[in-house]
């Protein structure tokens, strides 16, 4: 059964905030929406029962998912920052030189 993805196309100026179940990950923000969450765990879950042959349930597959979340998501938002700033600024240096073209000799 192919799904749809809920990470294509998306608007990534915001970065939605929820709350996991997990009582000691309660004051930490997802970098997931709801939508998010429910697809990957669906692929994680598919992953282990088409590629080990081991079946997991949904708490064990959202597990995983927060411990990767937990592990990686710090790095994968900072990078995006960092990627984020360093586009800006190169379109600032753009700007600025068209900036400078629209000047008049006087």
């Amino acid at each position: 059964m192919a799904s749809i993805s809920p990470f294509q196309g998306e608007d990534t100026g915001s970065i939605p905030v929820t709350r996991s179940m997990k009582t000691d990950r309660k004051t930490t923000p997802s970098l997931l929406t709801p939508d998010q969450r429910k697809f990957a765990i669906d692929k994680i879950i598919d992953y282990f029962a088409n590629e080990r042959d081991e079946v997991i349930g949904i708490i064990a597959a959202g597990d995983l998912l927060d411990m990767f979340l937990e592990i990686a998501g710090a790095n994968l938002f900072n990078r995006g920052i960092k990627e984020t700033k360093e586009l800006i600024k190169n379109r600032h240096q753009e700007l600025d030189f068209e900036i400078e073209l629209l000047l008049k000799d006087s």
